[in-house]
């Protein structure tokens, strides 16, 4: 489980931008990660569809460098999450 959203972040346009070339529309502030701010890209539910299965998290660097979190980094993100 994903903790609630502590801190209200602004996304930056470069994970939106990658939210949506990746199929999601919007996307949330999660954490700070081995030198990444972790994002999780979600679906509007408007439509009445839900996304199952694992969270995608994007990561971003201190040079606004966007990517997918790896299979492994996943994980690991999620144990870091703390329990809510």
């Amino acid at each position: 489980n994903l903790p609630k959203i502590r801190h209200m972040q602004k996304v930056p346009t470069e994970v939106l931008t990658f939210a949506k070339t990746q199929g999601f529309d919007s996307a949330s502030y999660v954490m700070e990660w081995e030198g990444f701010s972790v994002y999780v890209l979600e679906h509007d539910t408007d439509d009445g569809l839900y996304y199952t299965g694992y969270p995608v998290f994007a990561l971003i660097n201190e040079q606004n460098d966007v990517r997918e979190a790896t299979a492994k980094e996943m994980h690991s993100i999620m144990r870091a999450c703390p329990d809510d």
